[in-house]
């Protein structure tokens, strides 16, 4: 299997001696790069990490639009995001944004999603 890391030029900068250290350097192609603007195209799958919580719904669009324009006949895209069910009571994903969030001192505003944007665009 062969992989292309994707984020923003000054975030893949750092990113050889990790994937050396996990022995895929070889195996993994590091790009800088913008994906509101496009991501690679050609892929099999495209994975999204914890990314679209961060982003406002219309934002999230873009980035879903880029990964099928860039997607090859059969492609697939794979989302593994935290979603919070309704209430107040205790999760783990809210235990998990609360620590993340406190994690980074420069932290910009998270948005965590309880699930009903995913239902109305009949992804739930």
């Amino acid at each position: 299997m062969r992989a292309i890391l994707l984020d923003r030029p000054e975030v893949v900068a750092g990113a050889g001696p990790t994937l050396a250290a996990a022995g895929v350097a070889d195996r993994v192609q590091v790009v800088g790069g913008d994906f509101f603007a496009a991501v690679p195209a050609g892929g099999d799958a495209y994975a999204l990490g914890a990314v679209l919580y961060d982003w406002d719904d219309d934002q999230c669009v873009t980035i879903l639009d880029n990964c099928r324009r860039a997607m090859g006949e059969g492609g697939r895209l794979l989302i593994a995001e935290i979603v919070i069910p309704p209430g107040d009571g205790p999760t783990t994903g809210r235990c998990w944004t609360s620590t993340s969030w406190w994690s980074s001192a420069a932290a910009p505003a998270r948005r965590t999603s309880t699930g009903g944007c995913w239902r109305r665009r009949g992804c739930a």
